[in-house]
């Protein structure tokens, strides 16, 4: 999957290192839609490199968002576009809700926070590559990519309001 890096995070032992980073894909409305976290970075040298970029590329945003750590994300500009793998990506949480992420818009040199959207998570990402070869647009880093996961309309559509049950009989044993 190629997304935009759009915060990040830093050891707290060793401040120049990225520990996480916080990956987005574009809507064709060129909003963001936050995927999810990476923290398998590679070395200490890769993060070490990772970490300079990004600090360079650091603003000021009033959305907080912790990483799983607990540690808040640094935001930055959407300009880095990494290649990621993941083992797989799931919409389905536990008890049987969708996922759901925010989106986000840049405008101006400030982030801002939109809606909440169903998205799936991605399960053990790991960083391939930066992609100095794409761009922040809605084709090279375009939702699409995960489209397969995403929840198929029609099976809202699914879903019919039933009357309440009314319990005849109980019985405990």
């Amino acid at each position: 999957i190629d997304a935009v890096v759009i915060a990040y995070t830093t050891r707290s032992d060793q401040a120049g290192l990225a520990r996480s980073i916080l990956l987005g894909l574009m809507h064709s409305s060129g909003e963001i839609q936050i995927l999810g976290g990476c923290g398998n970075l590679g070395s200490d040298i890769d993060r070490s490199a990772l970490g300079k970029q990004l600090e360079k590329l650091k603003v000021d945003a009033p959305i907080r968002y912790a990483s799983d750590s607990g540690s808040l994300y640094s935001f930055v500009k959407p300009e880095l576009v990494v290649e990621v793998k993941v083992t797989d990506l799931q919409l389905e949480r536990a008890d049987g809700t969708n996922a759901a992420t925010m989106i986000l818009s840049y405008k101006e040199d400030s982030w801002s926070s939109g809606r909440l959207s169903q998205c799936p998570r991605p399960i053990h990402p790991v960083l391939v590559r930066v992609r100095y070869d794409k761009k922040v647009n809605d084709v090279d880093i375009r939702i699409d990519q995960i489209s397969g996961y995403m929840p198929k309309l029609k099976d809202a559509d699914l879903r019919v309001e039933t009357a309440k049950s009314e319990i005849l009989r109980r019985e405990v044993w």
